[in-house]
């Protein structure tokens, strides 16, 4: 009885942690600062930015392109830009709509 309680504690975590972790990173890149692509600054490191981008972008490519398209209609420039790039990876065809 523990172990399927345990087990099913676990299965819910693992189904419930993404779906949040994807609606923080949507949010944060709504308001990025920074668009960039692998290392930067003094230290090299990958920008907040490009971290919550590669987090929509392991979603099914449905739901994140949908998420893209929430980014770029209500996010900064930058935001924008990370959008797009999604989209033109996911879906080129939507891209050349939105272009």
């Amino acid at each position: 009885m523990r172990l399927m309680a345990a087990t099913l504690i676990a299965f819910l975590c693992s189904v419930v942690y993404p779906q949040e972790a994807d609606s923080v990173a949507i949010e944060r890149i709504l308001h990025t600062k920074v668009f960039s692509f692998g290392g930067t600054g003094y230290a090299g490191v990958i920008s907040q930015g490009e971290k919550d981008f590669r987090t929509i972008l392991s979603q099914p490519a449905s739901v994140a392109v949908a998420d893209f398209e929430r980014v770029y209609a209500g996010g900064n420039s930058e935001a924008k830009s990370y959008a797009l790039a999604g989209i033109k990876e996911l879906d080129p065809a939507r891209f050349q709509e939105i272009l």
